[in-house]
């Protein structure tokens, strides 16, 4: 076997394929047999999907089309509800589709096979309904559903074959093995995103955008063990909006909750990248800040504080005269034998301190 990849052994030749499996694919092309190439770029593409070093959508497209040697190539994946299809990746020139635009199913030969759910092997595309991304002269082309679990997850095609020559049904056969791995690649692609989105969903306040009370637990958890790991501080800030109830009452629900959604961002932009902000409840949140001392953590406590009394949501308008928003916050660091519970307490004692000594201030509770 010539060609590259030739003198490699098998695992060697996998190792290759994970890196480039276009080139590598497409070198051997025409010097095995049908059955032996779609083994060889299946096998590499799986490799080259688990790694996930690549953006699944463009791997997939350069990888079927290096396979059949085509040099213009479109994937378009539908959306959840399955009704429209939209294209994550291409290749070739001179005027590919753009990356974010919509196939209407049915439309031109990509929408004619999602709309079917059958591949084709199109001898000429001059007769077929116009695509712009197509070559003006025809020639021939593949379209491929990409299904798993008898769901149609997006569609490849594939046209304008190096040297001029038309796609066969060998090459349809290639194209279909791989888009059958392409397939589960994109279908484990949803699950992870619902995942993700489940996650979300979770551990996040949706008013605020924060984490919730059950998320910073378990993040105060973590962080406290770390420490102990590494002995060093965790300092806790807690907060509370003073007076706002009143504040609701005088300004509606609405706007209450405009100023927590705006209280959220200013606490997000006042701190470091890896503290944590919650949402405890109600007009309650919380910082965690991971190596935070007492002087460091007092500091970032009153510089959110001059922000907080500060503000005013835009939404709200005109302020009523005498209204304004002010918080208090309480700011412990933890010890080396600290509980989250522990810690969360002595927050609130010191929170409770700030707010009976007039609020709007910033209480460093005892023994942080």
């Amino acid at each position: 076997m010539n060609g590259p990849g030739a003198d490699l052994a098998p695992r060697e030749r996998r190792a290759v394929a994970v890196d480039d499996v276009g080139a590598v694919v497409g070198g051997l092309d025409r010097e095995l047999a049908p059955r032996e190439r779609r083994a060889v770029a299946v096998d590499g593409f799986v490799h080259a999907l688990a790694s996930r070093r690549q953006d699944p959508h463009q791997l997939i497209v350069d990888t079927i089309a290096g396979a059949v040697a085509a040099r213009r190539a479109v994937l378009a994946v539908c959306d959840h509800a399955g009704g429209r299809l939209t294209v994550a990746a291409t290749r070739g020139s001179p005027i590919p589709p753009v990356t974010g635009s919509v196939i209407a199913p049915g439309a031109g030969i990509t929408g004619r096979t999602f709309a079917t759910r059958r591949p084709r092997l199109v001898s000429d595309a001059a007769g077929e309904p116009a695509e712009p991304w197509l070559p003006s002269r025809g020639g021939s082309c593949i379209s491929v559903p990409l299904v798993a679990r008898e769901s149609a997850l997006g569609v490849i095609t594939l046209a304008d074959r190096a040297g001029g020559r038309r796609f066969d049904r060998a090459d349809l056969s290639v194209v279909r093995g791989l888009a059958a791995t392409a397939a589960l690649a994109l279908a484990y692609e949803r699950v992870v995103q619902a995942k993700h989105r489940l996650e979300q969903a979770v551990a996040v306040d949706p008013l605020t955008g924060l984490f919730n009370r059950r998320c910073i637990d378990a993040r105060l958890r973590e962080e406290l063990e770390r420490a102990r790991r590494h002995r060093g501080p965790v300092a806790l800030i807690a907060i509370d909006v003073d007076r706002f109830k009143s504040l609701n009452d005088a300004l509606g629900h609405p706007a209450g909750d405009a100023v927590l959604r705006g209280l959220a961002a200013i606490f997000r932009r006042s701190v470091r990248a890896f503290d944590i902000c919650a949402r405890f409840g109600g007009d309650e949140f919380a910082i965690v800040m991971p190596r935070g001392d007492d002087d460091a953590a007092a500091r970032s406590a009153e510089r959110i504080r001059r922000r907080v009394q500060d503000y005013w949501p835009e939404a709200v308008s005109p302020r009523p005269a005498g209204l304004r928003i002010t918080a208090s916050f309480g700011v412990v660091v933890s010890r080396p034998d600290t509980t989250p519970s522990g810690l969360v307490e002595r927050a609130d004692r010191a929170l409770y301190a700030a707010k009976a000594n007039g609020r709007n201030r910033v209480h460093l509770g005892a023994g942080a």
